[in-house]
């Protein structure tokens, strides 16, 4: 479920890229199989590397989701943000 949803995100991104706006749009399976199938392999190696982080990060976005416990799209941002525990390096290039 989280690779699919990455997945329609990162199709979204692709759009709005390609056409400079934010258009809703749907998106062929064949078109980002590769996609899902690169966010299926990376949710696998966290599990299989940082289980106690996967686990805490999976029922984190269960908890948002499932419990309804947010009001707002900023609220949900901040609390995933929050949970994702990301180092403070401004810094480093994109």
């Amino acid at each position: 479920m989280v690779s699919l949803a990455a997945t329609a995100i990162h199709a979204s991104l692709v759009k709005w890229d390609e056409t400079g706006s934010q258009k809703s749009k749907g998106f062929r399976a064949e078109e980002y199989q590769d996609i899902y199938e690169g966010h299926e392999a990376f949710l696998q190696s966290l599990k299989a590397e940082r289980l106690k982080f996967f686990h805490k990060t999976m029922h984190a976005l269960h908890e948002i989701v499932a419990t309804k416990k947010t009001t707002s799209a900023v609220l949900v941002a901040r609390q995933a943000m929050s949970r994702l525990s990301l180092p403070d390096d401004d810094q480093q290039e994109v």
